[in-house]
């Protein structure tokens, strides 16, 4: 059958709850849930929409009440920015990632790491010739199986030793779970309170202080989740208050 009938009918068939070994699996509830809603995916925005969420609508709905979840959902700009009938999906993709993530996130966190220890960083592989060069790559140049980045590594393995190049990747994210728990824990606990998001608002109290609560006694808990709360919270009570 086709992936949405399957992922319709996989979510009706099984509980999370009722796994092995879910309650103990970190944030296994909305993992497995993501799983469902790739497979009821229909194009590449409703894909990359899954994939870069933090929540499921849901947590979303729980946390900000379905008014406020429907307004804030991205998928509307994604449809507008995978208009272009043209590109495949993988391009697709990486045509939305040039314009937001890539800007907005990865190069946002270069910049400021690099310049707090008075570095100039360099990005050579952003040179546009190689970007325009990339851009016109066929699908199946830039991710073979579950493989990507294949002409750069081709190339590199012949320059460097296999070993360098061979080996698990190493994420570039920051520790938010380690900061949320120590370094950052007063401040959980400052703006995780019931009266001060009440004041604000936006996010339900009843939802995100119970998820406060159980992520920092250590339970299964998304530390994404609190870090968007939470800097929403510090933003709001300084500039929109």
């Amino acid at each position: 059958c086709p992936p949405a009938a399957a992922g319709a009918g996989l979510r009706g068939a099984i509980d999370p709850a009722r796994l092995r070994g879910a309650s103990s699996s970190y944030n296994f509830p909305t993992k497995y849930g993501k799983t469902i809603e790739l497979l009821r995916a229909r194009s590449a925005a409703e894909t990359l929409e899954v994939v870069s969420r933090c929540r499921s609508p849901r947590e979303e709905r729980a946390l900000l009440g379905a008014e406020t979840a429907s307004a804030t959902a991205p998928i509307a700009f994604m449809d507008r920015a995978f208009s272009d009938p043209s590109l495949d999906p993988l391009s697709q993709m990486l045509a939305l990632d040039y314009r937001t993530y890539l800007p907005d996130d990865v190069l946002v966190k270069v910049d400021r790491a690099a310049m707090s220890v008075s570095l100039e960083g360099r990005d050579p592989l952003l040179d546009h010739r190689i970007i325009e060069f990339a851009a016109r790559l066929p699908a199946d140049m830039k991710l073979h199986g579950r493989a990507g980045k294949v002409i750069l590594k081709r190339i590199a393995h012949a320059k460097l030793p296999r070993e360098l190049l061979d080996r698990p990747k190493r994420g570039f994210a920051a520790p938010i779970e380690r900061w949320l728990k120590e370094d950052l824990k007063d401040l959980t606990r400052k703006y995780f309170d019931r009266e001060r998001l009440a004041r604000g608002g936006v996010v339900n109290p009843d939802a995100a202080v119970p998820l406060a609560r159980a992520f920092l006694e250590d339970k299964p808990v998304s530390a994404k989740q609190l870090w968007t709360i939470l800097m929403y919270e510090m933003w709001r009570e300084e500039w929109a208050s």
